[in-house]
C-alpha cells in the first residue's frame, strides 16, 4: 500500500487520539446500539437544543443543529478534556466538592469530564452559547449567543430547575472521587465496590451489558467509564468517577443514564448503582 504524506500526516494525528483515549471515546459514542436499554441517539432528547427539539427547552430562532451545542471541528477549547469541546469550561476552583463525615473516600478538584458538562449545567452561561457558530465567520473567542428560546426551564437560554446544578456540589455524587478498587481488593472498604478494568487513560466499571452482538467484557459506552485528569494533555493516571461515568450525553435512556436504574425503564432494580457497588 502506498502511504502518502497526507496520510502518514492523518496516521500521526489517529495515534495521538488513541493515545489520549478520544477516538474510543467518539466511536463508542456513535456505535449503534441493538440492547433494549441501550438506546442511543440525541434528536429525540432534551440534549436537541436546536430549533428542531421536540421537549421543552430549545431554540425559538437560531439553528436548527444538534451537535453544534457541545462540539465544533474547529476552534474548539483546547482546556477542556472532552471531544472538540465548543464552549468554555469554568474554573475547577469555582466549585464546591461533595464530603460527609461518612464518606470512606475522598474528592478531588472537579475533573475536566465533569467541567464539560458543567459548562450548561451550572447555569452560568447560555446553553447555545459556543465558540464556533454555525456558518462562515461564526468564531468568538469569547463565546456568542446564536438565538432566543423557549421553554419553562430556562431563562435567556440559561438552565433553571432541577437540571441546574450550579457550582455547589456539595449535597451530589461526589464528582472527583478517586474509584476504590484499583487493584482488586478482597477485603475492606475497596471490597464493597467491583474491581476496575482498562488502563490508562481508559478506565472503566464493566456493566456486562453487550451490544451489536460484541462482547459484554469488552469496554463500550454502556461501561461506567472512570477519568483521569488531564492537564496539557498529560495524564495523571489516577481513576476517577465524574459526571460522564454515569450519564452519556448521547443516549435515550431516561436521565441519560448509561445503564437505566429501574425495572420501568426496561433495567433491572437499581442496575445502575449496583455496576460499582456490591450490595
Amino acid at each position: 500500500m502506498v502511504t502518502t504524506g497526507m496520510n502518514r500526516n492523518a496516521l500521526r494525528t489517529m495515534r495521538g487520539l488513541l493515545s489520549a483515549g478520544w477516538v474510543l471515546l467518539l466511536a463508542a459514542s456513535l456505535t449503534p446500539a441493538t440492547d433494549a436499554q441501550a438506546a442511543s441517539g440525541i434528536a429525540n432528547t432534551k440534549h436537541n437544543l436546536g430549533t428542531a427539539g421536540t421537549k421543552e427547552n430549545h431554540l425559538a430562532t437560531g439553528t436548527g443543529e444538534i451537535c453544534v451545542f457541545c462540539h465544533t471541528p474547529h476552534g474548539s477549547d483546547s482546556s477542556a478534556a472532552a471531544p472538540l469541546w465548543n464552549k468554555k469550561v469554568p474554573d475547577a476552583s469555582s466549585m464546591t466538592t461533595y464530603t460527609s463525615p461518612t464518606m470512606f473516600n475522598s474528592t478531588t478538584v472537579t475533573g475536566n469530564m465533569s467541567l464539560a458538562c458543567l459548562s450548561c449545567h451550572d447555569g452560568s452561561q447560555a446553553m447555545d452559547t459556543v465558540l464556533n457558530a454555525p456558518g462562515s465567520g461564526g468564531y468568538n473567542a469569547s463565546g456568542a449567543t446564536m438565538g432566543t428560546w423557549q421553554g419553562a426551564n430556562q431563562s435567556a437560554g440559561k438552565i433553571t430547575g432541577i437540571a441546574k446544578i450550579g457550582t455547589d456540589l456539595s449535597n451530589d455524587h461526589p464528582v472527583g472521587m478517586k474509584y476504590r478498587n484499583l487493584t482488586g481488593e478482597t477485603t475492606g472498604i475497596g471490597a464493597e465496590f467491583k474491581p476496575m478494568s482498562g488502563t490508562n487513560p481508559l478506565f472503566y466499571v464493566e456493566s456486562g451489558i453487550s451490544t451489536g452482538g460484541g462482547s459484554a467484557s469488552a469496554r463500550d459506552k454502556f461501561d461506567l467509564w472512570l477519568f483521569p485528569t488531564f492537564s496539557g494533555g498529560s495524564s495523571d493516571g489516577v481513576a476517577r468517577v465524574e459526571c460522564a461515568t454515569c450519564h452519556d450525553p448521547h443516549t435515550e435512556n431516561a436521565t441519560f443514564l448509561r445503564v437505566t436504574n429501574s425495572t420501568e425503564t426496561g433495567g433491572t432494580a437499581s442496575g445502575l448503582c449496583l455496576t460499582c457497588h456490591l450490595k
